[in-house]
């Protein structure tokens, strides 16, 4: 499963620190996103899990996006859930 959230590029060190907390390995991606028609810097985050669905993980994800989303003070912080097949080569 491959779980993404996309938040505004803000307290980018605090971001990963607090995702760190929830998910051991992960990737962070700085982007350009739009909001509402204004352009602004983004932060993805994505992390990738063994299992094909993992509810586990996605029990996680709300309240990380929720502790994202208050501390860059967000309107909303977009979590986006895909079932992935992966391998580690």
């Amino acid at each position: 499963m491959i779980i993404r959230f996309y938040t505004e590029d803000k307290n980018s060190e605090f971001v990963r620190e607090l995702v760190g907390k929830s998910f051991p390995q992960f990737t962070m991606f700085h982007a350009v996103g739009v909001w509402k028609g204004h352009k602004e810097s983004s932060l993805v985050i994505e992390v990738v899990t063994e299992n094909y669905f993992d509810d586990e993980n996605v029990q996680k994800a709300v309240p990380l996006a929720q502790a994202i989303k208050d501390m860059n003070k967000q309107e909303n912080v977009l979590v986006v859930y895909s079932n992935a097949f992966s391998r580690l080569i």
